[in-house]
């Protein structure tokens, strides 16, 4: 090999290890950075003075043509060329490792980067307004909101509460809705926090879109849902008033059927003056009195004294222990109560007493897992059991309608004596005692 492909060759690597000096310094100074260990520090310091050994040999070498000449016959300048390849390559490995161990720290550029790739806005101002740090997603919603960047966060604050959509169903004060041009609809929350001891706001940003639309999908079906509420209302209190009013009309229509059997049987005892038609008949018409008695009622206010008062005209005692509820809807079913025992014990038991026992109960229904207070009613009296299966009858039918009606029970025990037991919710406190 001639002389001057020795000059360029060492040339070539003179440029290399300048090079190779640069990569060394800028390494240094990102390990500086993200303050990497210091065996690492050292590692990068000493590769520098080889570096820059290496490149003042070459620089050295290149003045020298004597040299040059002698190398012609020698190994020294190879073994220079083959150092600077070895020191490249371990340049190479510890700027790949900087790069490797810059990506896993934590810095305030990689900080600010991951903070920009976030998909809501982020705002941290100092309380006179200076901004700290603002994202780019933030600064983004300012221009499209604002036309332009946020330079003071207390006046950016105070547009976006001007902006802001109607605030009547949210509870926290320092949260606004608003509406984009495009549509999206995004919510601004401020808090406070501290940093180095002193008091700092942060502002955030989010597209609450799907949110907001599903809420107003919410609002329109709830008012759908109430108008089918009320819809529904109407057409049970419409079912029960004609419930009410055919269970009435039965009632009257057996009432007077059953005097006009009466009125059969009084026309029979007079032709034959038989004695034991005649009790029969008394017993018949004191039943009758009292059941017209209850027609007259029907739109009256009710009262336990003026029931109680007619069944014991018609010959039935009644015992009554306890406090009787004198709610509207209870005291109704009570009185119904009274009277269709008593005309059961008249007609069909023969009995001479009837038996009233009111307590208080708790009782867990199915709508609710939560026991609630309950008053319970049972009505039994002295008269014959019936035999056999028994079958209610058209006024404990209707009985039982009125009683569930209001969300009670009603039970039929039959033992030593026919009871029936009423379950009613407790409405008021205040009572009638006896």
């Amino acid at each position: 090999m001639n002389l001057d492909f020795y000059i360029i060759l060492l040339g070539t690597f003179g440029i290399e290890t300048v090079i190779m000096l640069t990569v060394v310094t800028f390494n240094y100074f990102r390990i500086l950075l993200f303050r990497g260990k210091i065996q690492h520090r050292i590692l990068i310091g000493l590769q520098f003075i080889f570096e820059y050994l290496s490149l003042q040999n070459f620089l050295w070498l290149l003045r020298q043509h004597y040299w040059l000449e002698q190398a012609l016959h020698g190994y020294g300048c190879e073994f220079m060329m083959v150092l600077q390849t070895f020191l490249t390559i371990i340049v190479l490995q510890v700027t790949a490792f900087v790069h490797k161990a810059e990506k896993k720290s934590l810095t305030k550029n990689s900080l600010k980067n991951g903070l920009d790739t976030l998909p809501g806005g982020l705002l941290f101002y100092w309380s006179g307004g200076v901004v700290k740090m603002v994202n780019s997603k933030m600064d983004e919603i300012s221009h499209v909101l604002f036309r332009e960047g946020i330079y003071n966060g207390n006046i950016f604050w105070d547009k976006i509460k001007e902006r802001a959509l109607d605030r009547s169903l949210q509870k926290d004060k320092d949260v606004y809705m608003i509406r984009l041009n495009d549509g999206k609809v995004y919510s601004f929350k401020r808090s406070i926090c501290y940093f180095e001891d002193h008091e700092l706001y942060e502002v955030t940003a989010y597209d609450v879109s799907r949110e907001q639309l599903l809420n107003e999908e919410l609002k329109i079906k709830r008012v759908k849902a109430d108008e089918i509420k009320n819809r529904l209302r109407q057409l049970n209190d419409d079912i029960e008033q004609l419930t009410s009013e055919k269970e009435m009309l039965d009632t009257k229509r057996k009432v007077h059927d059953d005097l006009g059997k009466t009125l059969i049987m009084t026309r029979r005892y007079l032709e034959t003056k038989d004695e034991e038609l005649g009790k029969e008949i008394i017993k018949l018409w004191k039943l009758n009195t009292m059941l017209l008695k209850g027609e007259e009622s029907e739109t009256d206010t009710f009262q336990y004294s003026g029931v109680v008062h007619d069944i014991r005209k018609s010959g039935l005692e009644v015992s009554i222990e306890g406090t009787l509820p004198t709610d509207k809807n209870s005291k109704e079913v009570v009185i119904a109560a009274l009277r269709t025992c008593a005309t059961n014990t008249l007609r069909h038991g023969n009995g001479t007493e009837m038996y009233v026992n009111i307590s208080k109960v708790k009782v867990k229904t199915i709508r609710s897992l939560k026991e609630k207070d309950y008053v319970k009613v049972e009505i039994s009296n002295n008269g014959k059991v019936p035999e056999g299966e028994f079958t209610e009858g058209g006024g404990l039918t209707n009985l039982r309608r009125s009683v569930e009606r209001i969300n009670g029970l009603m039970n039929i025990e039959i033992t030593d004596r026919f009871k029936v037991v009423l379950k009613l919710p407790k409405q008021t406190e205040t009572q009638e005692r006896w």
